[in-house]
């Protein structure tokens, strides 16, 4: 279900169209049918959020540039590492050499997506990856330097650059989504999971854009 969890976030911050929304509607209707116990403490949201992808609600491309493109005068939510991480939060820096060495550890790289190794979607998918191919043998040394080095220390300030922006319904969920899954998992990969913070009872009707 993890590896699931990370692809539906990656998902939720891919620049919409009508194939990105049909594979995002596809991940979030296998993870409400998941076997695993743990589905009922995602499920309010994930309903919420199949909600909000019907295609009366669904957002436009302009929603996706005004957060994460071509704000002015600056981009409202910068969706790549580095902007948090680097000094003078430049971008292409140290922090997008260290994912892409990371990632082609494991045979990956983002040839051909049209993106950078430290953009959300390329660090949301590449742990997906690595969670998918966890086994009893392989440890998570991967998994947590991931986490711990790169997506732990950055999505809380772009979760919260991405709120301030006064967000649509989908990426007020998308941000409860990727705060909420980052929580856990590092609190799952260390010595235990952490308690789930309470949904709110239904954000679509509280955002406004």
């Amino acid at each position: 279900m993890r590896a699931l969890l990370y692809l539906t976030a990656a998902g939720l911050f891919e620049q919409p169209s009508g194939e990105s929304t049909d594979r995002l509607q596809a991940l979030l209707a296998a993870l409400l049918q998941h076997p695993s116990p743990d589905k009922r403490h995602w499920q309010p949201l994930l309903r919420q959020l199949a909600d909000c992808l019907h295609p009366d609600e669904a957002q436009p491309a302009a929603e996706y540039n005004r957060l994460f493109v071509l704000a002015f005068p600056r981009v409202a939510a910068q969706p790549f590492g580095s902007y948090w991480l680097e000094p003078e939060r430049q971008l292409m820096g140290r922090t997008t050499v260290a994912v892409r060495e990371l990632m082609a550890a494991h045979g990956l790289g983002v040839e051909g997506s049209g993106l950078l190794p430290d953009h959300i979607v390329s660090e949301l998918e590449f742990m997906a990856f690595l969670v998918a191919q966890e086994s009893p043998h392989s440890g998570r040394d991967s998994q947590r330097r991931l986490l711990g080095e790169h997506l732990a220390r950055w999505t809380p300030r772009f979760t919260e650059a991405l709120r301030a922006a006064r967000p649509s319904r989908r990426y007020l969920l998308a941000a409860e989504l990727l705060d909420r899954l980052i929580a856990e998992d590092l609190a799952y990969l260390g010595e235990g999971r952490a308690p789930l913070p309470t949904v709110t009872e239904n954000p679509c009707r509280e955002a406004t854009l």
